[in-house]
């Protein structure tokens, strides 16, 4: 079974890299974000995460 305090530890092997991640992503670690995420699913409604900006994306590149 997965538990939200198991997420960053298993994300981040280190220190600093967990620090990093909860300044800019707090809300990984919110059950409110989560449980919310969930309910967004139910109703069809899924969220697109890109991991660049358009611009910066391949497809622009070809």
């Amino acid at each position: 079974m997965f538990f939200l305090s198991n997420f960053v530890p298993l994300l981040c092997q280190t220190q600093s890299t967990n620090s990093f991640l909860l300044s800019t992503h707090p809300e990984l670690v919110d059950v409110s974000f989560w449980k919310q995420a969930q309910q967004n699913i139910k109703k069809g409604h899924v969220s697109h995460i890109y991991p660049y900006p358009t611009a910066q994306r391949f497809i622009h590149h070809w």
